[in-house]
């Protein structure tokens, strides 16, 4: 094969880079700074990722909807119909956006607080699923070994003798810590959305879509209760969970989540 024909199919074969404007780009790292601003004042010892490492052309790609929502379910190993504006891979730290919302700075500042969380939980030398799914499991009483994986001889489980039905306890377990996860993880980010939108005084800062609009509200309820817990002001108790949101760390917000955020299904 000819030179020439092996860069046009290495072209081919490569994903297109961001398509998003300029102006739009900076009006999100605009909106990134003034949350990072605001999530500093909860806890000045945190590094957080900058605008320009979070907003960045390089981990941005565009691809038409279709191929965006194929290559969701097959990343995310769905088989769902889910209809998504964008979403980021976990694997990589790439952010894909749909082409029908490659200007919209609600879908592009929500997946780049998903980066933050993710630059943020790499830089700490950990997985950003495995360490969210991770500090939920603690309300459980589960405990957790070194690489963030339950273990099956210490904590609540400890308390059954036989292993088999330790494993099969576990087994039930999972699956609703990574729903429960996923849930908690999509409601404080579109929290931190919706606070960087009000930032710039967007037009649409209240558009919550439906989909996220159950898990923000859950959110709100955890702000009360950070402001009657930690006798904190109401600015204080959103700085708290937008450090949170930013960073994928929760601990701090753990005590105040209650059973309305990590409910047993009855079965």
């Amino acid at each position: 094969m000819s030179n020439e024909s092996s860069k046009t199919l290495e072209n081919q074969n490569q994903e297109p880079k961001s398509e998003i404007s300029e102006d739009t780009l900076t009006e999100v790292r605009e909106m990134f700074s003034a949350l990072v601003k605001l999530a500093a004042n909860a806890d000045q010892s945190i590094q957080f990722p900058t605008p320009e490492e979070i907003v960045s052309t390089n981990h941005y790609i565009i691809l038409a909807d279709d191929q965006l929502q194929e290559k969701y379910r097959s990343l995310c190993s769905l088989d769902t119909a889910e209809s998504v504006g964008g979403f980021l891979d976990t694997q990589t730290g790439d952010v894909y956006i749909a082409k029908s919302h490659k200007d919209n700075p609600h879908v592009i500042l929500h997946e780049s607080v998903h980066r933050s969380q993710w630059l943020f939980t790499n830089h700490q030398g950990k997985n950003l699923v495995t360490s969210f799914t991770g500090q939920l499991a603690k309300q459980y009483g589960f405990e957790l070994q070194n690489q963030g994986v339950i273990d099956l001889n210490k904590g609540y489980l400890s308390c059954i003798a036989d292993k088999k039905e330790r494993s099969e306890l576990l087994s039930f377990f999972n699956p609703i810590l990574v729903k429960q996860s996923s849930e908690v993880l999509e409601g404080l980010t579109e929290y931190a959305t919706q606070a960087g939108l009000a930032t710039a005084a967007k037009e649409n800062a209240n558009d919550i879509w439906v989909a996220y609009l159950l898990k923000v509200l859950k959110v709100d309820k955890l702000q009360r209760l950070l402001m009657q817990g930690e006798r904190l002001t109401q600015s204080q108790a959103q700085e708290s969970i937008l450090a949170a949101a930013l960073t994928g760390e929760i601990s701090k917000l753990l005590p105040y989540y209650g059973g309305s955020f990590l409910q047993i299904p009855s079965h």
